[in-house]
């Protein structure tokens, strides 16, 4: 049976389709470098203020320690979380791994509501 080629059309809705989703791929890498620099700001400045002591003063140019002892628990739980999302980032960017979602707000609203909408989740995959 001989192959036949599709519409001319087809070929270029496949074409749309598929650079539409390679147009998207760019984005995303920017965004996860520009997430990554902001995780590291982010654990430069908590590391920095853990360092001092509770209570200190900062001054104009310099920021002060934390408040209470409270505050720098807090903190220093956050500085765990901040350092393993950093990981994670940082493990998917050498991967070369992107996380881009496909379609927009009103599929991904269609999907959390299946059932108001009568559908069921199988007939929906």
């Amino acid at each position: 049976m001989p192959i036949t080629r599709g519409c001319p059309i087809d070929r270029l809705r496949a074409r749309a389709i598929t650079r539409t989703s390679h147009d998207q791929w760019a984005p995303a890498r920017r965004g996860q470098a520009d997430h990554i620099r902001d995780l590291q700001a982010a654990i430069r400045a908590i590391t920095c203020r853990l360092s001092l002591p509770v209570g200190k003063k900062g001054t104009r140019k310099e920021p002060g320690g934390y408040r209470s002892a409270r505050e720098w628990f807090a903190k220093s739980r956050r500085l765990h979380l901040l350092q393993d999302r950093l990981k994670r980032q940082q493990a998917d960017q050498q991967a070369g791994r992107v996380r881009v979602v496909r379609g927009g707000k009103r599929l991904a609203r269609a999907q959390h509501h299946l059932e108001a909408q009568g559908v069921t989740v199988t007939s929906a995959r």
